[in-house]
């Protein structure tokens, strides 16, 4: 294995990494990403170390990192952490970590990603109920409008932890799932407006006009029959950059201007 290496958690899963590391007694530090979440690992000699994420250190660190199923991994070999949160085995560790992998996917049969939202069920009565502070506490924060993911969010905990907690209340018969209101559909432009913008794009720089504004749309991910509205003004600022003549920049912008002024009183 090379010293410096990096991938996806899609392709090669955290815990077979660091099984790969112990086995060769590497030493170094491991970073992950996952959208907004981050966290380091430390090995030493093989052995794990120290582990923080956002919302926590420790075992707990690593155990919740285990459990991601995508995001980036990058390996530095040689740096050696500053502290020593982990005192157990990492054999023990990979051991249960795995445990925790296999409860998760059982998890996401019913929780098969964070976007879920749950609602209280009908009543039960209250000789059936006996939660713990951690379920209460996640329970109050169901409301049948925010998502397991925002509820971890409010909370400043784990999605394993949370994830689990749902699952068994939903299991107790405490919550029922819910579909989450769809946003309201995007606005877009229509074919007048990108008529517009070749035509007043071609006064400056003549019949390639429509092959910039092309190539702008799709460098922004869009497409001309369902671009955003809202990147309507970002696109003509990327393709009047075009324009090197400072005077048919400024024609073409003002014209543009009264376009997405347009825009703007149309509902």
């Amino acid at each position: 294995m090379v010293d410096v290496f990096m991938g996806d958690l899609s392709q090669i899963k955290l815990v077979d990494i660091l099984r790969l590391l112990a086995s060769e007694g590497k030493t170094g530090k491991l970073i992950l990403t996952k959208g907004n979440d981050s966290g380091e690992i430390y090995v030493e000699n093989g052995v794990l170390t120290h582990a923080s994420s956002k919302v926590n250190a420790g075992e707990e660190a690593l155990f919740t990192m285990m459990t991601w199923m995508i995001g980036k991994f990058n390996f530095t070999p040689g740096l050696l952490p500053e502290e020593k949160s982990i005192g157990t085995s990492t054999d023990q560790l990979l051991e249960e970590g795995q445990k925790r992998i296999k409860e998760w996917e059982h998890i996401r049969e019913v929780i098969p990603s964070m976007e879920v939202v749950f609602k209280l069920a009908g009543h039960k009565g209250s000789n059936d109920i006996n939660l713990k502070s951690a379920e209460w506490n996640i329970l109050t924060q169901v409301d049948a409008m925010r998502s397991a993911g925002e509820i971890s969010n409010a909370l400043n905990l784990d999605e394993f932890g949370v994830a689990k907690i749902l699952y068994g209340l939903y299991s107790a018969g405490l919550l029922e799932i819910v579909e989450k209101p769809k946003p309201p559909p995007e606005k877009v432009v229509g074919r007048e407006f990108f008529k517009r913008v070749d035509e007043e794009l071609a006064k400056a720089l003549g019949p390639i006009a429509s092959v910039i504004v092309d190539d702008q749309i799709a460098e922004m991910g869009g497409q001309r029959d369902a671009f955003p509205r809202n990147k309507a003004a970002e696109l003509v600022e990327a393709v009047s950059s075009e324009i090197k003549d400072e005077g048919k920049k400024i024609r073409f912008q003002r014209s543009m201007l009264e376009i997405l002024r347009g825009l703007e009183g149309q509902h």
